[in-house]
């Protein structure tokens, strides 16, 4: 009988898989590339881009590949064992905001452009093809995500030592010139800058003098923190060359621009801390928000003359909160990670304030390693982590492990760590870290150039305007508190079913099994009467004849 129940039960059981499908008895994901397909994808870049560009991608690989590895472990992978298109956006976004405060134009979270979009006219159609061929065939490998990683890289450093070219020749210099004294490169580096947090074209500008002095004194017109710059380039400059010989060549220059690019987004930070602080010393209590009126009479009556930002560029930016529309407020940390506060400092990327939220999800990810976690286990971490401005062991509010469990209810009692819904709950959370997720299509963040072009309103309120928003405030600034939003949406795709058997696949196993095995039981028990009426019979006969 053992025997014949074991046979029935590995008949029936992979029906049962195949009706359910994506259920816990799933195929298994692919496996990540070999040497050999790893070395063609080195190899397609090499016959497109060159061969240097093929080993300076490769040398990038090995750190790169560890950078990303805590992000690629937490995100949820396809039926291919690959990364979809939003997750490989996501992991890139996350890297290069972490490891040069670079926002990546083309892999916004919020966006629908696949990654490979970042990589547009900075590589030929044969590069982006390969990328996009392999993406969209059955997804990205690990090892893949950090090529892509490497390449934009190398994209940017060819556009600096082309920037730089051009600084030479505004100067009137050679660029393959030698020789040259700290002073020299100072001035220098001063051109390189000047074009850099400005966005100018220097290939526009008049050369000579006259060109550089123009463009310098542009650069302190339209940068307030341009003389803070300077003082970065030279400690940098000083740094990179304090063990080389008095006199500097172009390649001494070269390598001391790629470490100034490399560094300047995290320096840069600082003048964001200025702003974190003015702002938080108006804050309406621990909601990381600052009354519309207080914004606007920091700016008439302190001094602060950056806050003049109008209504309807903040409503775009995504930086005012009008849950309450007789007090509108400003979301601090929507407001300084918005592009009004970032730097046009390449054709790939801007350099932007830093997320405080950022090291807090990455912190995360690398406890859980999976792309969803329990309410406990979320809890457990999150009210261990300190912030910049919340201490460690801290304790969650009850109505916020509410809302937590609520999340899990409606994802099979997971939250995924991956979705605006976690990410409202951590702003609730960290209101001064942890910016407010809109949901897709509701915001427009733009630069202030460009949101003048496309909608002809100015960027910047009217003195008569912030006066009157001030002259409005008296008692109306009674609601101080954070609203919920219930909509949901996921910035990576969705993970096939776990192989983890959910309650459901557990029930619904259970159930088909006792059917089955009932089955099996009828089945047998009459095999088993038919088999002795027949050795019955024989025996009787064999015994009378």
């Amino acid at each position: 009988m053992s025997n014949f129940l074991f046979s029935f039960i590995l008949a029936v059981l992979p029906l049962f898989g195949s009706a359910s499908s994506g259920g816990f008895l799933q195929h298994e994901p692919a496996q990540a590339l070999s040497p050999e397909q790893k070395s063609a994808v080195l190899a397609a870049i090499e016959e497109a881009l060159g061969e240097k560009q093929r080993q300076t991608t490769e040398v990038r690989l090995g750190p790169i590949e560890a950078l990303l590895a805590p992000t690629l472990n937490a995100l949820p992978k396809n039926g291919n064992g690959k990364f979809g298109h939003k997750a490989a956006r996501y992991a890139l976004h996350r890297f290069f905001v972490q490891r040069h405060a670079w926002f990546v134009k083309g892999i916004d979270l919020n966006g629908d452009a696949t990654p490979t979009e970042m990589l547009q006219n900075g590589v030929p159609d044969e590069v982006q093809t390969l990328f996009e061929s392999r993406l969209g065939a059955q997804g990205l490998d690990a090892h893949e995500v950090a090529v892509m990683a490497a390449t934009l890289e190398n994209l940017a450093h060819t556009e600096s030592m082309e920037r730089l070219g051009w600084a030479y020749k505004l100067k009137g210099w050679k660029p393959g010139v030698s020789n040259m004294s700290g002073l020299l490169v100072d001035d220098l580096l001063d051109v390189y800058m000047a074009s850099y947090v400005t966005g100018i074209d220097l290939s526009k500008m008049a050369t000579g003098k006259r060109g550089v002095t123009r463009l310098l004194a542009l650069a302190d017109a339209y940068y307030p923190g341009f003389e803070d710059v300077r003082s970065f380039v030279r400690r940098v400059r000083n740094e990179s060359t304090a063990s080389l010989r008095s006199t500097l060549s172009s390649v001494d220059v070269s390598h001391v621009v790629t470490r100034i690019g490399d560094r300047y987004g995290r320096w840069q930070h600082y003048e964001c801390e200025d702003l974190k602080t003015k702002l938080f010393a108006i804050e309406d209590d621990g909601t990381g928000r600052v009354s519309l009126s207080k914004f606007y009479n920091a700016a008439l009556n302190h001094g602060h003359w950056q806050f003049t930002e109008s209504i309807d560029y903040l409503r775009s930016l995504g930086a005012l909160d009008e849950s309450n529309p007789a007090n509108p407020r400003v979301i601090v940390t929507n407001y300084l990670l918005s592009p009004s506060n970032c730097v046009a400092s390449s054709s790939y990327y801007s350099v932007c304030c830093l997320d405080d939220c950022e090291d807090l999800v990455d912190n995360l990810e690398r406890e859980i390693k999976a792309p969803a976690a329990t309410p406990t286990r979320i809890v457990e971490l999150v009210s261990a982590m300190p912030s910049p401005r919340t201490l460690a062991n801290h304790t969650i509010p009850a109505h916020l492990l509410t809302r937590l469990g609520e999340i899990a209810a409606a994802n099979e009692g997971m939250v995924p760590l991956h979705g605006r819904m976690f990410a409202q709950w951590m702003h609730h959370v960290y209101p001064r870290e942890c910016p407010y997720p809109h949901l897709s299509g509701t915001t427009n963040p733009l630069r202030t150039d460009a949101f003048e072009n496309q909608t002809g309103s100015k960027v910047s309120a009217s003195k008569d305007e912030m006066q009157q928003c001030i002259a409005d405030a008296p008692g109306i600034e009674g609601d101080v508190g954070i609203a919920w939003s219930h909509e949901d949406e996921l910035y990576v795709e969705q993970a096939p079913p776990s192989e983890r058997p959910s309650a459901w696949a557990i029930a619904r196993f259970t159930v088909f099994f006792i059917t089955a095995l009932s089955t099996a039981f009828f089945v047998f028990r009459l095999g088993w009467g038919s088999g002795a009426e027949v050795h019955g019979d024989n025996f009787a006969k064999g015994h009378f004849v």
